[in-house]
């Protein structure tokens, strides 16, 4: 039957989002299908006031075919003020609860409490409600805060899975103050339509939901605004009743009786899922799941699976997709415990060429709002990358703009480096995006965007950078202050260098800068007459860790941990100080090797090779070694063991043979320019003396500023300094999640990796230059939803 409520969504929709949509809907219904949903519903466009009424509403829960006892009213008056509509009411069937059994219970004692503002079911329910097992039934379904004293207490609270995880917990918050009536509820979530309107006794309903009289159970996984529009190679999510299931499979399990006892066979419930597109009938095995009933929702993977377009203009459709929820058990038998069907809209978003993906350089890239058929696109991908990027909103004022990361333009906070909040992330290929909702329905996911640009001002993106901190072009070429915004290190990523440690400068009685008086110096101090031996482990340091006091420089990870070795003069021998480092590790730190080192000598630096060998394979699951590749090529005035056109110097070959150590070439820029005050550049070289090679593993920035135990700013050179600069990066992505290892910290560095050069990896630049917040923005992905974010695997997600 059609679906009147997906079209009362999208009338109510209308009224925000511009014409476009609703235009959209509409011309994909037949003659017949129109005047059912106009049925009982009037939109008076010349008084601003929309009214639906009498509307006959199919019940959706357990297959109940019935229509509601009460009608629905909302309005909304010219004056921009809502009116109040006619009570709501639904029966408890369609809430998938059993009927007439019904209570409220507050924290805060152990009475039910009645509620007079509840409809006439709930209240029939109330009074009588005189057995546990009917408590239960409540409470297991409906998530209830009680608010004495003007203080909420969550944790008190039943929390509802009856219905499944986004959907009670989204929209049916109940709360009730001492007057024990129901006052209000609200979104654990933001909802952009719906602070449009107010709903009848406060329910604040998600009108990009389905089906708005009736529990939806199948969503867009993103956790984006629109949670019935899925971006092809996207995944679902699916909610389930984990208690009713349990309940079922137990109550239909087969007994069999041993030694006069009765036992019931175990068993365990699955779910198998297919799609039906609308438009041709196609019908796609979607696959099954064993569902973990500790859990209320399981994912479906669409990558590869369900095409959202048939040809260039027409970039969406949709798909029925079904669930058949069975119980199988040992002995073979086979139970279907439910079964149910929603439409998902399935877009193909526009994310192809120069016009959506940026490169080492500033980018700017324009949106238009395209109306060349009813079916053509709402959805654009934006990948920004390195240099100062912009999106250009192309006739759009801030106010066009509906939410961004599930906020109002107005209310759009900071993250805790500055810029805009992270806000609502949307989980889309293996990484997350920034969400940019716009009133006319367009959805835009965007990455590596430093700016966005309205015909009424423009709205920064990126973290907080002080004006010494803008002519660092290694932060920008890196897209440093993107990865800020999730953070700038952890005290549990330590930073060790292993370099020409803590130089011992006379004058000076701490011998080290202010902006890295956080360092832990673990050797003696190097005492070498030429400064700039001296000062090399300093200035690497400080390209990694400088704290920032917004004069000086900015290290990129300067809440990391750091501890100083000086392998040089006076210090510890190599192997020694990688030992050390191994045994000061507590259990939860990872430890992220600056490698100043090159030349094969430093393979028997204090132990034999295979010794060497052995320690830095030994800490495959908690380090992670960024090694100069050397400076062996013309102008790097280094004699090495190889020749610099055919492979990386000394104890960076280990990358080889060690997924958790990457060989770093230095990159050169070849011209700059600013925008907004900020250097970027406008080309780049591989410098003339790295070394490159078939084990060259990626890039990174050179000739940065850096600061000596003097204090003084210079430029610090050669592939000494490209490789603090990655040890910096990679610091950030293990700080976003320590339950990675080495080797899934290099692979999530080279898979987001700018590439330069000859297409793929090449002799030259390896997988290219690093891009700190394509890589963080992965990382954090996986720290908050792995199963989501595992469907791409560290050399497949979306960077």
């Amino acid at each position: 039957m059609f679906n009147t409520n997906q079209f009362f969504l999208n009338r109510v929709q209308s009224k925000f989002q511009g014409q476009r949509r609703l235009r959209f809907t509409t011309n994909r219904l037949s003659k017949a299908e129109r005047l059912d949903s106009y049925r009982g519903q009037h939109s008076d466009q010349d008084t601003n006031r929309f009214e639906a009424q009498q509307t006959d509403l199919q019940a959706r829960a357990n297959g109940e075919a019935r229509s509601e006892g009460d009608t629905t009213q909302w309005s909304k008056a010219g004056i921009g003020q809502p009116g109040e509509g006619k009570a709501w009411s639904r029966s408890l069937r369609s809430l998938a609860l059993e009927r007439g059994t019904v209570e409220i219970k507050g924290t805060n004692n152990d009475d039910f409490m009645k509620s007079d503002k509840a409809s006439k079911s709930l209240r029939q329910g109330f009074d009588k409600a005189d057995r546990q097992q009917q408590q239960d039934a409540f409470k297991s379904h409906f998530f209830m805060r009680s608010n004495a004293n003007r203080t909420e207490t969550e944790t008190d609270a039943e929390i509802a899975t009856g219905i499944g995880r986004g959907i009670i917990g989204d929209q049916f918050d109940w709360r009730n103050d001492s007057t024990n009536t129901i006052t209000q509820s609200a979104f654990s979530r933001a909802n952009p339509q719906a602070k449009q309107y107010n709903w009848h006794n406060n329910f604040d309903r998600n009108l990009n939901l389905g089906g708005l009289f009736g529990p939806q159970r199948i969503f867009d996984a993103s956790g984006d605004a629109s949670k019935k529009e899925v971006f092809e190679d996207g995944a679902l999510e699916i909610s389930y009743n984990n208690s009713y299931l349990n309940n079922l499979k137990n109550n239909h399990a087969p007994e069999f009786n041993f030694l006069g006892m009765e036992f019931s066979l175990p068993g365990w419930v699955s779910a198998t899922v297919s799609a039906t597109k609308s438009s041709t009938g196609e019908v796609i095995d979607l696959g099954s799941t064993t569902l973990n009933l500790d859990n209320n929702s399981f994912y479906v993977n669409l990558k590869d699976q369900l095409e959202a377009s048939d040809n260039l203009f027409d970039r969406r459709s949709t798909w029925n997709i079904d669930v058949d929820i069975d119980a199988t058990y040992t002995n073979g038998l086979n139970i279907n415990l439910e079964d149910f069907n929603e439409n998902i809209t399935m877009i193909d978003a526009l994310d192809v060429g120069s016009g959506y993906r940026g490169d080492v350089t500033a980018n700017t890239f324009t949106y238009n709002n395209v109306t060349w058929g009813d079916s053509y696109d709402t959805g654009r991908i934006y990948r920004g990358r390195g240099g100062t990027d912009t999106l250009v909103l192309d006739g759009i004022n801030k106010s066009d703009i509906l939410e961004f990361n599930g906020s109002s333009v107005n209310q759009l906070g900071e993250s805790e480096a500055g810029g805009a909040a992270l806000g609502e992330q949307a989980f889309y290929g293996g990484t997350v995006f920034d969400v940019l909702n716009l009133n006319n329905g367009d959805e835009l996911y965007l990455q590596g965007i430093e700016k966005i640009s309205c015909e009424d001002g423009d709205i920064r993106v990126r973290a907080n950078m002080s004006d010494s901190t803008k002519d660092q072009w290694n932060l920008q070429a890196m897209d440093v202050s993107g990865a800020w915004r999730f953070n700038r290190g952890s005290s549990d990523v330590v930073l060790v260098s292993l370099d020409t440690g803590i130089g011992d400068i006379t004058g000076n009685p701490t011998d080290i800068d202010d902006e890295i008086d956080h360092v832990i110096n673990k050797t003696a101090k190097n005492d070498s007459t030429s400064a700039t031996t001296r000062d090399h482990g300093h200035r690497a340091m400080s390209v990694m860790a400088a704290e920032h006091d917004s004069q000086g420089l900015a290290g990129i990870a300067p809440n990391a941990s750091l501890w100083a070795y000086n392998v040089y003069q006076n210090g510890e021998s190599l192997y020694d100080a990688i030992d050390s480092a191994e045994d000061d590790r507590s259990c939860h730190q990872r430890l992220v090797f600056q490698g100043g080192i090159q030349g094969g000598s430093w393979w028997e630096d204090g132990a034999t090779r295979e010794e060497m060998e052995d320690i830095i394979e030994s800490g495959s699951e908690h380090s992670f070694y960024a090694v100069a590749a050397g400076n062996g090529g013309p102008g790097g005035g280094v004699v090495l063991e190889v020749n610099y056109l055919d492979s990386v110097s000394g104890v960076a070959q280990a990358e080889s043979d060690n997924d958790h150590v990457a060989s770093i070439g230095a990159l050169q820029f070849t011209g700059t320019e600013e925008i907004d005050g900020i250097t970027n550049i406008t080309g780049y070289q591989l410098a003339s003396y790295s070394n490159r090679g078939d084990n060259l593993t990626y890039v990174a920035p050179t000739d940065s500023q850096s600061i000596n135990g003097s204090g003084n700013i210079g430029t610090f050179t050669g592939t000494s300094c490209a490789n603090p600069n990655a040890s910096g990066v990679a610091a950030l992505v293990w700080s976003e999640s320590t339950d990675l290892e080495g080797g899934e910290v290099r692979e999530i560095l080279t898979q987001s990796a700018m590439d330069l050069g000859t297409y793929g990896r090449d002799e030259t630049y390896g997988h290219g230059l690093l891009n700190a917040e394509a890589a963080v923005r992965r990382s954090h992905a996986l720290e908050e939803n792995y199963e989501l974010a595992s469907f791409y695997a560290n050399d497949q997600f979306l960077a």
